[in-house]
C-alpha cells in the first residue's frame, strides 16, 4: 500500500516539475538572505503547504494530533465532534455538519449526517475532503470517489483520472490534475465549470473549493479565483497576492499563506474572519464559513471570526476565568456542566441564561450539583449556596444547615441532613417529608422532573411525586447502593453491579437488564448511563445524542447525565464530554483567561501535527 502511494506521488512530482521553469533555487526551508528575495517563487506539489492537520468546517474546527488522534470543537448538531475514539489518522477534514478522517491504511471514518456514512467502506484512499453535504476521496491510482447529496452534480467524479489533489465545496467539487490543470463538477453558478476551459487555470499546484468560489494556487506563487463575483465582499480580490504557498476558500472570504509565514485574507469581515494582520510563523491555514484558523510552527493555534458555537475554542479557554484542572467531581443536567476542584472552588460552562454559571467566588465547597437551570454547592460547614433560575424557589436554601449531601433536580433542590432526614425547596412532590418515618435514614437522594427517590441505609428506597409513567413503582427493590431519577424514569444500582429501572421507556432508557459490573449510574431526561468497574461507560436510550462517543471513554471514575450531553470524570482529574455543545456545555478543557483569546495554545490543542 505505502509503496503504491510513494510511486504515485513520485510520478506526480516528476510530471509537475516538467511544467515549471525555475528562475531561482530556494533552499529546502525556503531560506534566502535579506535583500536577496527572488522576484517570483516557483513551487511544486511537494512545496505546497496542504493542510491535512487543521481543518475549519462550516461551524466547527478539527485538528489532527501528532499521535494520530483527532480533536474537535464547535457546532455538534450531528455528533460531528465525537472524534474521541479516532486513532491512527493521517488526515482530517471538517465539512458542513460532518467530519472525515483518513486512516494510515487508506480507509476513511466519517461522523455526522447519516447519508454520508457510506465513506466508511472506502479503501485505498490517499486524501479526503468534506464538503457541506458530500465527501470526496482521492484513490492512490488518481481516481476519485464521492458520496452524499448529489444535487447539482457535485458527485460526478466517476470518470476523473490522473488527479493529485481534491477539494469539496458546498455546491461543487474540484480536482487538481497531474498536468497542473483543474477539473470541476457541480453548480455552474459558483465558478466550478469555467475552470476546465479557462486559460488562466494552468500551472496549478493547489486548489480550494469554497461556497461561492474556487481558489487556485499557481506554481509561481500567484493566485487565481473563479466564482460568483460579489463586489460587496471582495473575496475574489487576490490579483496582487504573491509568494503564496497555500490557499483556503471560506464562505465569503479567501485566505492565503505567504512564504514568510505571514497570512493574507480578503472578503467579508463581518465576524473578524479576515483579521489576520500580524500573524507570523504560520505553517498551515484553513477557512471555515465565518472563521479562520492557522497552525504556527511552534504548534500553537491562531483563530479569528465567528465563535457562536465555540469553533474558535481551540484553547478550551472559557469566558469565565476558570481552570478545569484537578477536578474531583462533575455534574450535568440541563445545558450546563459544573465541576468541583480539589481546592474547593467550582467551575462551570454552558448555558447561563439564568446565571447558573455564576459560581466564581465559591469556596470551601465539598459537593456540587447541576439542575435544570440552576447550580447548588454544599459548603464544608454544612450550608448550601445556589445560583440560577428561581422560578420554583429552587434557590431558597439560605437557611439550610447541617447538610451532608445536596442534589439539584430539574426544578427543585433536595438536601440530606446529618440525621438522615431530607429537606427540599418549595416544590410539591405530593408528600410531606417532615415527620415521615419512611423518609428517614436516607443516605442518597435524586430528584427528577416531578418525582424524587431516596436511598435508605438498609438498601431499600422511598419515592414521592407523580407516577404518570410508573416511575414510582419501586416496591421490592432491595440491596440498592445508588439511585438516579430522570424525567419520568427511575434507575437504581444493586450491590451486585446490576441495574433496575422503572418508568417511561419510550426511548429504551430502561433497557439496562443486561448491564453487569456497574459501579455508578446516572439518569438523563430520556436516557441512562452506567459506569463499569473497568472505567468504561455504557448507555441506554434510542435517540439520546448525549450517548454519542461515550463508548470510547476509558479511565472514568464518575459520570453525570445532562439534558443533551454527558460528562465523565477521569482518574487524572480531567473531564470527558459527549453529546450536543449548543451552549458550550462540553467546553471542559479550559485554562485561566477572562476572554477567549485569538492566539490559542493548551494541552489538548498543543500537539497538532505540523504538516
Amino acid at each position: 500500500m505505502m509503496a503504491k502511494k510513494r510511486f504515485f506521488f513520485c510520478v506526480v512530482a516528476i510530471l509537475l516539475a516538467s511544467l515549471i521553469t525555475a528562475c531561482s533555487v530556494l533552499n529546502e526551508e525556503y531560506g534566502y538572505d535579506e535583500g536577496d528575495v527572488p522576484e517570483r517563487i516557483y513551487l511544486t506539489l511537494s512545496d505546497v503547504r496542504r493542510d491535512f492537520t487543521l481543518s475549519a468546517g462550516a461551524l466547527h474546527t478539527v485538528g489532527l494530533c501528532s499521535n494520530g488522534n483527532a480533536i474537535a470543537v464547535g457546532y455538534n448538531s450531528d455528533d460531528q465532534l465525537s472524534v474521541a475514539g479516532w486513532s491512527d489518522l493521517v488526515a482530517v477534514s471538517a465539512g458542513g455538519q460532518l467530519t472525515a478522517g483518513l486512516h494510515s491504511d487508506g480507509t476513511v471514518v466519517v461522523l455526522g449526517r447519516r447519508h454520508l456514512r457510506g465513506a466508511n467502506d472506502w479503501t485505498d484512499i490517499v486524501e479526503v475532503s468534506a464538503g457541506f453535504n458530500h465527501i470526496v476521496g482521492l484513490r492512490s491510482d488518481g481516481t476519485v470517489i464521492a458520496t452524499g447529496t448529489a444535487t447539482n452534480g457535485r458527485l460526478s467524479t466517476g470518470r476523473w483520472t490522473d488527479i493529485v489533489a481534491i477539494s469539496a465545496g458546498e455546491y461543487h467539487t474540484v480536482g487538481l490534475k497531474y498536468d497542473g490543470t483543474a477539473i470541476c463538477t457541480g453548480s455552474p453558478h459558483h465558478g466550478s465549470l469555467s475552470l476546465m476551459t479557462h486559460r488562466g487555470w494552468r500551472d496549478l499546484v493547489a486548489v480550494s473549493a469554497g461556497v461561492y468560489h474556487t481558489v487556485g494556487l499557481r506554481s509561481d506563487g500567484t493566485v487565481i479565483v473563479a466564482g460568483y463575483d460579489d463586489e460587496e465582499y471582495g473575496y475574489l480580490d487576490v490579483d496582487d497576492w504573491t509568494d503564496i504557498i497555500a490557499v483556503s476558500a471560506g464562505r465569503t472570504h479567501t485566505v492565503g499563506l505567504r512564504l514568510d509565514g505571514t497570512v493574507v485574507a480578503v472578503g467579508s469581515n463581518k465576524y473578524g474572519q479576515t483579521d489576520v494582520d500580524g500573524w507570523s510563523d504560520v505553517v498551515s491555514i484553513s477557512a471555515g464559513h465565518f472563521h479562520t484558523v492557522a497552525l504556527r510552527s511552534d504548534g500553537t493555534i491562531l483563530a479569528v471570526g465567528n465563535d457562536e458555537f465555540d469553533q474558535l475554542n481551540l484553547s478550551g479557554q472559557t469566558r469565565r476565568n476558570q481552570n478545569w484542572d484537578d477536578v474531583v467531581a462533575v455534574s450535568t443536567m440541563g445545558a450546563h456542566t459544573v465541576g468541583l476542584r480539589i481546592d474547593g472552588t467550582v467551575v462551570a460552562v454552558g448555558n447561563n441564561d439564568y446565571g447558573q454559571l455564576d459560581v466564581i467566588g465559591w469556596e470551601d465547597i465539598i459537593d456540587v450539583s447541576a439542575g435544570g437551570a440552576h447550580t447548588v454547592g454544599l459548603q464544608v460547614d454544612g450550608t448550601v449556596v445556589a445560583v440560577g433560575n428561581n422560578v420554583f424557589s429552587q434557590l431558597n436554601v439560605d437557611d439550610w444547615t447541617d447538610i451532608i449531601e445536596v442534589t439539584a433536580g430539574w426544578i427543585s433542590t433536595v438536601g440530606i441532613r446529618s440525621d438522615g432526614t431530607v429537606i427540599f425547596t418549595d416544590f410539591d412532590y405530593g408528600v410531606t417529608l417532615a415527620d415521615n418515618d419512611d423518609w428517614s435514614d436516607i443516605i442518597a437522594v435524586s430528584a427528577g422532573l416531578e418525582h424524587i427517590i431516596g436511598l435508605r441505609y438498609d438498601g431499600t428506597v422511598v419515592v414521592a411525586g407523580h407516577n404518570s409513567h410508573g416511575q414510582l413503582d419501586v416496591d421490592g427493590w432491595i440491596d440498592i447502593v445508588d439511585v438516579s431519577a430522570g424525567f419520568a424514569h427511575t434507575v437504581a444500582l444493586r450491590s451486585d453491579g446490576t441495574v433496575v429501572a422503572v418508568g417511561d421507556n419510550s426511548n429504551n432508557q430502561l433497557n439496562v437488564a443486561e448491564w453487569t459490573d456497574i459501579i455508578a449510574i446516572s439518569a438523563g431526561p430520556d436516557y441512562t448511563i452506567g459506569l463499569r468497574s473497568d472505567g468504561t461507560v455504557v448507555g441506554a436510550g434510542r435517540f439520546a445524542s448525549a450517548l454519542a462517543g461515550i463508548g470510547n471513554w476509558t479511565g472514568v471514575v464518575a459520570i453525570s447525565a445532562g439534558f443533551h450531553h454527558s460528562a465523565g470524570l477521569r482518574s487524572n482529574g480531567t473531564v470527558l464530554t459527549g453529546g450536543h455543545n449548543s451552549d458550550g456545555q462540553m467546553r471542559t478543557n479550559a485554562s485561566s483567561e477572562e476572554e477567549i483569546l485569538t492566539q490559542m495554545n493548551m494541552d489538548r490543542w498543543n500537539n497538532i501535527m505540523i504538516p
